[in-house]
């Protein structure tokens, strides 16, 4: 589960961007949760097969804290991705997540 705020001083919108694209094969614009700035469900990610076990929640509010200042939200989703995880999985979901080691000042 990661948190992201459109507003957050301390990493930007893009470094964010950056960040899932390359460390996950991620796309925050089509996979990730958005969240409008009343806190409201704007739009619910597709996520790819390869990422069924990473959840991205975007906030266009909220700041580098953007977790603790909607726990709400984030409590419901990591309730339902627990929740989607059977203890026997647990190993092999391990294995399944994609996480690249790269520079995220790679070209």
């Amino acid at each position: 589960m990661i948190v992201v705020a459109d507003n957050d001083a301390v990493l930007s919108q893009g470094m964010n961007t950056r960040l899932l694209s390359r460390a996950f094969d991620f796309d925050v614009e089509t996979e990730a949760d958005v969240y409008d700035s009343d806190f409201k469900l704007e739009r619910s990610g597709h996520t790819k097969d390869s990422n069924r076990y990473l959840n991205v929640i975007r906030c266009r509010k909220g700041g580098h804290f953007a977790f603790l200042k909607h726990d709400n939200i984030v409590n419901q989703a990591t309730l339902k991705l627990i929740q989607s995880v059977q203890k026997p999985q647990l190993m092999e979901v391990m294995e399944e997540i994609p996480f690249r080691r790269q520079s995220v000042s790679d070209p």
